[in-house]
This record gives structure tokens, sequence and C-alpha cells, in this order.
């Protein structure tokens, strides 16, 4: 096996134990109830201000 293919197997493999980890992580803090998005509504619009009364004549 060439040092190239020796070097691009243990990238691979690196990645592969990586991804691995960070998705366990993941599902560890979602079953420990951890993570939890806070749901938020939006702000309410500003109130529209009355027109102007117009002048007496």
């Amino acid at each position: 096996m060439n040092m190239s293919n020796k070097l691009l197997l243990g990238l691979l493999l690196t990645i592969l134990v990586f991804i691995t980890v960070m998705l366990g992580t993941a599902r560890f803090y979602v079953m420990e109830g951890k993570f939890k998005q806070e749901h938020t509504s939006p702000p309410a619009p500003p109130a529209v201000p009355e027109a102007p009364a117009a002048p007496a004549l």
C-alpha cells in the first residue's frame, strides 16, 4: 500500500470518527433535554398612526 493511500485512508477514518462522535454528542444532548429551542413569536407590528383631522373651514 502506498504512503498516499495510507494517508487518505487515515484521513477518511478520522473524518468518519469525527462525524460519529458529533452525531452521538448531539443525540445525547437531545435525549437529556439540554438542547431546547425557544419558540418566540415575532414582535407585534407598531400601531398605525391616525390620519390628521381635516381643518375646519
